[in-house]
């Protein structure tokens, strides 16, 4: 069904961003050997108690089962199969119940001046990587931007003479 998804995803041009795609591969090893037909509520709910026993938050198990339903939802829907999205939505009540589901923890704090060092030493003696993790750390500190923002800007963006940049 991932695969599915992303092909179809790819072939209208909206393919999804590395996060998504991220989860949708930790989806695949985790749930990926699961027949479509044992994907149902009971098979959910257990995923969802498993996570949990992990440490995951709420938030992020949310976001798992919301991808699930995407990704079922679109198999059902573009690809006509056969499948019960209500077995998603029926996991989702369950699992809020048991209050492994849930809303993101707001970030009530900014990392410390020692954090941040410790941090930007890390990724600046790590060799292998092959973007300067570090300078984009630095960046978005000094101008509250978000990586998908910096990461469109493009040279018509800036505006030299004036010393604006447009976030798109």
């Amino acid at each position: 069904l991932i695969d599915l998804h992303l092909q179809d995803m790819a072939e209208i041009g909206k393919a999804p961003g590395q996060t998504k795609v991220d989860q949708l591969e930790r989806l695949r090893r985790e749930l990926g050997s699961t027949r479509v037909t044992a994907l149902d509520r009971l098979k959910l709910i257990q995923y969802g108690r498993k996570r949990a026993a992990k440490g995951v938050s709420p938030g992020t198990l949310s976001g798992d089962i919301g991808t699930i339903k995407l990704v079922v939802s679109h198999a059902a829907a573009v690809q006509g199969m056969r499948l019960d999205v209500d077995q998603v939505d029926m996991a989702r009540v369950a699992l809020n119940r048991m209050g492994l589901v849930g809303t993101g923890v707001e970030r009530n704090r900014r990392p410390t001046e020692e954090e941040l060092t410790r941090i930007i030493s890390y990724l600046e003696a790590r060799p292998t990587m092959k973007l300067p993790v570090a300078r984009v750390v630095k960046f978005a500190i000094a101008t509250a931007m978000r990586l998908d923002e910096i990461f469109r800007v493009t040279w018509g963006d800036l505006n030299e003479k004036e010393k604006l940049l447009t976030i798109r």
